[in-house]
């Protein structure tokens, strides 16, 4: 953009004598971009993704790890590409034994833009990556999107001497047939040491602000999770750790994230803050650049209709000015 605006005016400058051979070539330089602009932007709004099903490619990796290992739980990311580029920077040197739990809201609505955008961000990531959904996710016909990039709403996995069972509550209850599910995958678990639930609005019964499970859900979760003897639950919301609790459990989102350490001797977190990259040139021109994407991505029917009209505006101003000189002479 910035090489087309220096291009006209230099152009018109040195060019002016030949007005009538510059119209044209600015016209149809114009028309050329923005005629590319449109046709990629339904490009990338409307083919299909090409990444499909990555939460059991992903699950595969995972459970090749034996014994002790960590991992990582963050939340509400809305596919912001400072938090990621800062997430990377804290996780600088990950273990081979890691990997990262997402528990929803990985983008602001689910059109196929939006996790298209989210896809290119996870192209940095080394270590494997899961997604719990959020409510967010399944937006703007996000379930068909969810479901094709990630796979299942509802899930299994296990690492070392961990089952891990992940839950869809987005519309913020649990139904019988998710709670006899739950139930089941927990009930096959009984040689892991360790169990541990994933969803993303948290049970009543957890002490965080906003939205959480309606109290029903909640006290049926509650017996469930006491009679499968659950290690730990952890969702999103304001940032706590409950290891006292008769379930205990974590809730972690937004700019934070929680590293979780299984092993013989228990299950234990920390909530960790994450560094601004704001003072590094580069990562914010980077970054500015993302943006300028996403925008033009998610805004390409608004852009492209404010471009055509000033290509139309530039059409005519040309025309009233030939008017005027034929008038003249």
């Amino acid at each position: 953009l910035i090489g087309i605006t220096f291009g006209i005016y230099f152009g018109y400058r040195y060019l002016k004598r030949y007005l009538k051979f510059f119209t044209i070539f600015v016209s149809i330089l114009l028309g050329s971009f923005f005629v590319f602009f449109i046709f990629y932007s339904l490009y990338e709004a409307y083919v299909p993704i090409k990444v499909k099903d990555l939460n059991y490619t992903n699950q595969q990796k995972i459970e090749k790890i034996d014994r002790n290992f960590s991992f990582y739980a963050v939340g509400n990311t809305f596919y912001n590409i400072e938090f990621f580029d800062s997430f990377l920077s804290s996780i600088s040197t990950p273990s081979s034994k890691s990997f990262v739990v997402d528990l929803g809201n990985v983008v602001y609505s689910g059109d196929l833009s939006k996790y298209k955008i989210f896809v290119h961000e996870m192209t940095k990531f080394k270590l494997p990556f899961l997604v719990t959904p959020g409510p967010r996710d399944f937006q703007d016909g996000g379930y068909k999107n969810y479901y094709t990039v990630f796979g299942n709403y509802d899930y299994t996995f296990h690492a070392g001497d961990a089952f891990f069972v992940s839950i869809n509550n987005s519309n913020d209850q649990i139904s019988k047939p998710e709670l006899d599910w739950i139930s089941d995958r927990f009930s096959s678990a009984s040689t892991y040491k360790y169990r541990i639930l994933l969803m993303h609005f948290p049970a009543s019964w957890m002490e965080s602000t906003g939205i959480h499970l309606d109290r029903n859900s909640s006290d049926k979760l509650e017996e469930l999770l006491k009679s499968k003897n659950v290690n730990l639950v952890i969702s999103t919301g304001k940032n706590k750790i409950y290891s006292q609790a008769q379930i205990p459990y974590l809730i972690v989102g937004g700019s934070k994230y929680a590293m979780i350490t299984v092993n013989s001797s228990g299950i234990s977190a920390k909530i960790d803050s994450l560094p601004s990259l704001r003072s590094n040139f580069n990562q914010v021109m980077q970054d500015l650049s993302i943006y300028v994407y996403t925008i033009l991505i998610i805004e390409w029917p608004i852009i492209g209709l404010i471009g055509i009209g000033i290509l139309i505006l530039w059409f005519l101003w040309k025309w009233y000015r030939i008017s005027v000189k034929i008038e003249k002479k």
